[in-house]
């Protein structure tokens, strides 16, 4: 989990830095605090097991690049590289239900006589 607050940690300053740069004013400083709500979320969502820690982390990550797009060059909006994402983060989704529903369904096994 110490690599997930890392890497959470390096999106906002990375996007922070470009936000101001890029813009500034009021909107850029609206998106560095919610991109500073990134690492936040990576520190309270620490107790969760592994994949459903990488897809919380994944989702917000594709919300905030959305949110990036949308506030500093709303002209650049493009479905396509947003549906790349959305459907990783289905992917991650997907596994982690189908991992977690094989844990339970082992789990009941090891249970009977």
């Amino acid at each position: 989990m110490a690599v997930g607050l890392t890497l959470t940690t390096v999106v906002f300053l990375s996007g922070s830095y470009r936000a101001l740069t890029e813009q500034g004013g009021p909107a850029a400083v609206a998106l560095v605090a919610a991109t500073a709500l990134l690492p936040l979320a990576a520190w309270l969502l620490r107790g969760l097991s592994r994949w459903p820690y990488i897809c919380a982390l994944y989702a917000g990550y594709v919300a905030l690049a959305g949110l990036h797009t949308l506030v500093l060059r709303p002209g650049e909006w493009s479905w396509s590289a947003l549906s790349w994402k959305l459907t990783l983060l289905g992917a991650l989704v997907l596994g982690t239900a189908m991992e977690r529903a094989s844990e339970g369904r082992s789990a009941r096994e090891s249970q009977e006589p």
